[in-house]
């Protein structure tokens, strides 16, 4: 009997010790806080459903670094409170246009960017393909415009999206945005490519 306890606390540390190697390489492989939310998670397969993933991360201590680009003040405010309430989630930052977005990915290094289609000077979409080509992150776009099939959702996951909300239609911006805080948690696992 104590030869198969001890068995088992063998192969418990064994297992804690490459939980712990795996979450090592991929933070020091990444540099991004997110990297040790998503070492801690396994591939996702038929028994890892999204309900598990986000129930795995609810566990982490080290918060989803996001910055909000929307040329409206009220949604960017709109959307930080609604990431805000979400303890898994820091909101590092707003930008107003793509420019100061390029400034502020470079100063506050965010692992996810929520993104708006429809911006002055440079649209989001037009962004996303030179970001993607320079600094593949994941991003999700949250726009009036990327509402379920249309055409701007399809282009964005196509230049390398990784989810797209629509904005609220109306003023009921919490049952909007419900499920923001839990996609932004899952797109800081993507595994984005230029």
């Amino acid at each position: 009997m104590l030869e198969v306890l001890y068995a088992v606390v063998l192969v418990a540390a064994v297992l804690a010790g490459y939980v712990l190697m795996l979450r090592f390489r991929v933070v020091a492989a990444s540099g991004s806080a997110a990297g040790d939310v998503c070492a801690i998670i396994p591939a996702r397969n038929e028994q890892n459903s999204l309900p598990a993933l986000l129930e795995s991360l609810d566990r982490s201590t080290v918060p989803v670094r996001v910055l909000v680009i929307d040329d409206s003040l009220t949604m960017r405010r709109l959307i930080g409170l609604a990431l805000s309430a979400d303890k898994r989630i820091e909101v590092v930052g707003e930008a107003c246009n793509p420019l100061q977005a390029r400034h502020k990915i470079a100063d506050l290094r965010p692992d996810v960017l929520t993104l708006d289609v429809e911006m002055p000077d440079e649209s989001g979409l037009a962004f996303l393909r030179s970001l993607m080509a320079v600094r593949p992150m994941p991003v999700v776009m949250v726009s009036s415009g990327t509402h379920s099939g249309s055409a701007a959702a399809i282009e964005a996951l196509s230049l390398g999206a990784v989810d797209c909300v629509g904005k609220p239609a109306s003023a009921d911006t919490a049952a909007s945005f419900a499920m923001l805080p839990d996609i932004v948690v899952a797109a800081a696992c993507a595994q984005v490519r230029p």
